[in-house]
């Protein structure tokens, strides 16, 4: 059961570092503790905004016939800093945040029907609230909560996975 964790966590990692680039818009992508972020802020050169960070997530294990769920319960912040500390620079931040956002759950949604690795995801139950700064960098954004399903073969207990 654990190595079905570790393999699915990799994949759910991996699969969210493609959201930095030009493309999407997100500058730095961390799945980490806060404090991990907090570091990097002050010492990567890499780190920039906008940013992704997850939370470590939630397993959850569902089993439907022959197939094995593995629900990664996840919570995400994306962060932009404002151009101006103006009411209008609050809103621009906040827009982005949830453009990006809106780019993320798209391509989740899409990808969730069209990809190989068997990922599952919807609208159900994504729920979301706004982030104020709590820093003096003037960052904004929007916190998601959604879920990530991984299907794969076998079950819970086979006997070939020996942890």
């Amino acid at each position: 059961m654990m190595k079905l964790i570790d393999q699915h966590y990799d994949t759910y990692r991996e699969y969210f570092e493609q959201f930095v680039s030009p493309e999407v818009g997100l500058k730095s992508y961390y799945c980490d503790l806060i404090e991990t972020v907090i570091t990097a802020s002050r010492s990567e050169d890499a780190f920039g905004y906008p940013l992704l960070h997850l939370e470590y997530p939630q397993v959850r294990f569902e089993e439907r016939s022959e197939m094995l769920m593995v629900h990664f319960d996840s919570v995400g912040v994306i962060l932009v800093r404002a151009e101006e500390d103006t009411a209008e620079g609050k809103y621009l931040a906040l827009k982005t945040s949830r453009q990006l956002w809106e780019k993320i759950f798209s391509k989740l949604k899409k990808e969730s029907v069209y990809k190989d690795i068997l990922l599952e995801f919807n609208m159900n139950n994504v729920r979301g609230e706004v982030i104020l700064p709590t820093f003096v960098d003037r960052t904004y954004g929007y916190e998601f909560r959604f879920t990530v399903t991984f299907w794969a073969q076998g079950h819970l207990c086979d006997e070939d996975d020996d942890d």
